[in-house]
């Protein structure tokens, strides 16, 4: 199942993996719609994930081409940490582990 190997992965912190997960969804998405609602769909996606308890998004877009934005993911149980996951649409990503930080 996708929603195992994709939790499997960001729980591991295996970035190759989780990496294949995410393009495989940013593929699926309408490169004509505004950005805007496809980071809403994006945020739905990963809402929609038994492994995580909450999705935080930045307010701000990076400005870059194509745009980047920046995602906070608390996992759920049994540790509760965050993650930060920043995606574009050129499906480039950048994950890191937020554990030990002062995070929302």
């Amino acid at each position: 199942m996708k929603e195992d190997k994709f939790c499997q992965a960001l729980e591991s912190q295996n970035k190759e993996q989780v990496k294949k997960q995410i393009d495989g969804y940013l593929a699926s998405l309408s490169t004509s719609e505004d950005k805007h609602i496809n980071f809403e769909n994006i945020k739905a996606w990963l809402e929609n994930k038994g492994c995580i308890k909450q999705v935080q998004v930045s307010d701000k877009i990076i400005a870059t081409n194509p745009p980047v934005i920046e995602f906070k993911i608390l996992m759920n149980e049994p540790e509760n940490f965050w993650l930060g996951l920043e995606i574009s649409f050129d499906t480039s990503f950048r994950f890191y582990d937020l554990r030990g930080i002062n995070e929302p």
